[in-house]
Protein backbone atom coordinates (compact mmCIF):
# COMPACT_ATOMS: atom_id res chain seq x y z
CA UNK A 1 0.00 0.00 0.00
CA UNK A 2 1.42 3.36 -0.99
CA UNK A 3 1.55 5.92 1.80
CA UNK A 4 2.62 9.55 1.72
CA UNK A 5 3.13 11.92 4.69
CA UNK A 6 2.26 15.59 4.23
CA UNK A 7 1.94 18.61 6.50
CA UNK A 8 -1.36 20.29 7.36
CA UNK A 9 -0.23 23.37 5.44
CA UNK A 10 0.46 21.35 2.29
CA UNK A 11 -2.93 19.63 2.61
CA UNK A 12 -4.68 23.01 2.80
CA UNK A 13 -2.85 24.26 -0.29
CA UNK A 14 -3.49 21.13 -2.41
CA UNK A 15 -6.58 19.49 -0.93
CA UNK A 16 -8.12 18.45 -4.28
CA UNK A 17 -4.85 16.83 -5.38
CA UNK A 18 -4.55 14.71 -2.22
CA UNK A 19 -8.23 13.74 -2.26
CA UNK A 20 -7.72 12.51 -5.83
CA UNK A 21 -4.72 10.45 -4.65
CA UNK A 22 -6.78 8.87 -1.87
CA UNK A 23 -9.62 8.16 -4.30
CA UNK A 24 -7.10 6.31 -6.48
CA UNK A 25 -6.10 4.07 -3.57
CA UNK A 26 -3.16 5.82 -1.92
CA UNK A 27 -3.06 6.50 1.82
CA UNK A 28 -2.13 10.00 2.97
CA UNK A 29 -0.83 10.70 6.49
CA UNK A 30 -1.27 14.30 7.66
CA UNK A 31 1.34 15.56 10.10
CA UNK A 32 1.35 18.50 12.46
CA UNK A 33 4.87 19.69 13.23
CA UNK A 34 6.22 16.34 12.07
CA UNK A 35 3.89 14.24 14.21
CA UNK A 36 1.32 12.07 12.40
CA UNK A 37 -2.22 13.02 13.44
CA UNK A 38 -4.56 11.76 10.69
CA UNK A 39 -4.54 9.00 8.10
CA UNK A 40 -6.74 9.41 5.01
CA UNK A 41 -7.68 6.10 3.41
CA UNK A 42 -10.10 5.28 0.59
CA UNK A 43 -13.63 4.90 1.98
CA UNK A 44 -14.78 1.98 -0.16
CA UNK A 45 -12.11 -0.51 0.83
CA UNK A 46 -13.08 -3.98 1.99
CA UNK A 47 -12.33 -5.06 5.55
CA UNK A 48 -9.51 -7.37 4.44
CA UNK A 49 -7.83 -4.50 2.59
CA UNK A 50 -8.11 -2.26 5.64
CA UNK A 51 -6.63 -4.93 7.89
CA UNK A 52 -3.80 -5.53 5.41
CA UNK A 53 -3.07 -1.81 5.35
CA UNK A 54 -2.92 -1.61 9.14
CA UNK A 55 -0.70 -4.69 9.27
CA UNK A 56 1.62 -3.26 6.58
CA UNK A 57 1.87 0.01 8.51
CA UNK A 58 2.89 -1.91 11.64
CA UNK A 59 -0.16 -0.75 13.60
CA UNK A 60 -1.59 -4.21 14.26
CA UNK A 61 -0.42 -7.79 14.47
CA UNK A 62 -2.75 -10.68 13.78
CA UNK A 63 -2.12 -14.38 13.33
CA UNK A 64 -5.21 -14.77 11.13
CA UNK A 65 -6.90 -17.09 13.61
CA UNK A 66 -10.36 -16.45 15.03
CA UNK A 67 -10.55 -15.11 18.56
CA UNK A 68 -11.83 -17.44 21.24
CA UNK A 69 -14.70 -16.26 23.39
CA UNK A 70 -13.88 -15.96 27.05
CA UNK A 71 -16.29 -15.77 29.96
CA UNK A 72 -16.96 -12.31 31.41
CA UNK A 73 -14.25 -11.33 33.85
CA UNK A 74 -16.44 -9.13 36.05
CA UNK A 75 -20.01 -9.17 37.29
CA UNK A 76 -22.01 -6.12 38.27
CA UNK A 77 -24.11 -6.05 41.41
CA UNK A 78 -27.34 -6.79 39.53
CA UNK A 79 -25.95 -10.15 38.40
CA UNK A 80 -25.38 -8.95 34.85
CA UNK A 81 -22.02 -8.91 33.13
CA UNK A 82 -20.35 -5.62 32.38
CA UNK A 83 -20.76 -6.25 28.65
CA UNK A 84 -24.52 -6.78 29.08
CA UNK A 85 -24.82 -3.48 30.93
CA UNK A 86 -22.86 -1.70 28.21
CA UNK A 87 -25.10 -3.13 25.49
CA UNK A 88 -28.19 -1.97 27.40
CA UNK A 89 -26.73 1.53 27.83
CA UNK A 90 -26.05 1.82 24.09
CA UNK A 91 -29.71 1.19 23.19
Amino acid sequence: MAERAISVRELKERLSYYLRMVREGETVVITSRGTPVVRLVPAGRALQQQLSGLRDAGLIEWSGQKLRLSPPSAKARQGKSVSEILVEDRR
